[in-house]
């Protein structure tokens, strides 16, 4: 018996193999040069329903109740961080919008919420380091462009109608391209500029300087040492009350307007945390920054006092904010808040705290990117 032909039997196999091989290897090149041809248009339906998905505003729920809303566009000090915009607090009362000062990247995290720019109408200036109002301009041109048709007012000490005027010059150019190819319809010309509003409050005594029905903001002076003028802010509506410190160091007058507050925002920064970064500095020889964090107590308030600034002032909740050094890990964190009381915690971009007129409860929760 003649035992059968194996190796021409495994060359028949292998060539119909490579046959149905070449054959999906055609189709796929085929089914590429298709998706290279046609691929963009294929995208266009899915594409166009995620633009038009962008386009719509989120967080309608922010402006529809009667209720004081609160929230951090900014808890970082002028130290750049990746998870934290520099300084801006924002409130949310009769559908509108009204920030206290709008650090760098402030702007952006309320774009990528969607929180309806176009809402903002108000800026309250604390002072004019830059590191609280460097995003004056984003703030100014997003809103126009997102439907804002009035004028942004910016309220300030002494000093404001230069940074308002800097900024209304640095922006007039876009501000004539915009409204040459948009018309006055979608962006009429009077809306693209500040308007300043020049305050000068007293330290130990808020001032209101802006009413709206029950929504109320008032004005005080602090100590930021040689930066002059500077203000804190509290903001009332109803029987709710925040208070927000600005920069400023230990301050009897502004803890004596922050008695009760439900919520005190204050700037803080790390005794210890600077001196160990401080130590650093001196053994890598960088004299700059050696110098700049020992001149930190002579104008911020440490950290270290806060558990004595909760009990004086007796605030339901006190956010540290403007954090300096930005305490972006656990170990940071935890230095912070050693010897806190529960009712001191740090600010976090995103944090939204609502008040209820008629109630005492303080809900926390965050604003997310939809």
């Amino acid at each position: 018996m003649i035992a059968p032909d194996r190796p021409a039997a495994h060359k028949s196999w292998f060539r119909r193999a490579s046959s149905i091989g070449l054959v999906l290897i055609a189709a796929a090149l085929a089914f590429l040069a298709f998706l290279i041809w046609n691929g963009s248009r294929l995208l266009d339906a899915p594409l166009a329903a995620l633009a038009g998905d962008r386009m719509v505003p989120a967080h309608d729920e922010l402006f529809a109740a009667d209720a004081l809303r609160v929230f951090v566009c900014g808890s970082s000090s002028p130290l750049a961080t990746p998870d934290r915009a520099k300084t801006c607090i924002g409130v949310i009362a009769n559908g509108r919008i009204l920030l206290f000062d709008t650090g760098a990247g402030s702007m952006r995290n309320i774009e990528n919420w969607r929180l309806k720019p176009e809402r903002i109408s108000h800026v309250f200036l604390t002072h004019f380091h830059s590191d609280h109002f460097a995003d004056l301009d984003e703030v100014a041109v997003q809103s126009w462009i997102m439907g804002r048709s009035e004028p942004i007012t910016v309220f300030g000490g002494e000093g404001v109608e230069r940074v308002v005027e800097g900024y209304n010059q640095a922006l007039a150019l876009d501000a004539g391209y915009r409204n040459a190819y948009g018309t006055e319809r979608f962006f009429p010309i009077a809306a693209a500029t500040l308007r300043p509003h020049p305050i000068s409050p007293l330290p130990g005594r808020a001032v209101p300087v802006f009413r709206e029905g029950k929504l109320v903001v008032s004005a005080f002076a602090v100590d930021h040492g040689i930066v002059k003028p500077a203000l804190g802010y509290e903001v009332r509506y109803g029987d709710r009350r925040i208070v927000i410190s600005g920069d400023t160091r230990r301050n009897p007058g502004l803890e004596t307007i922050a008695e009760q507050t439900d919520v005190l925002f204050h700037e803080a920064y790390s005794g210890r945390l600077t001196e160990i970064i401080g130590k650093g500095a001196r053994q890598s020889g960088n004299a700059r920054m050696q110098y700049i964090l020992g001149k930190a107590g002579d104008y911020h308030t440490p950290s270290e006092d806060f558990s004595e600034l909760a009990g004086s002032t007796r605030a339901r909740r006190v956010v540290m904010y403007h954090l300096a050094p930005p305490p972006d890990n656990f170990v940071m964190k935890r230095i912070f808040l050693s010897g806190m009381p529960d009712n001191v915690t740090l600010a976090e971009d995103g944090q939204l705290f609502t008040l209820r007129p008629g109630e005492t409860g303080i809900d926390e929760s965050w604003i997310a990117a939809p």
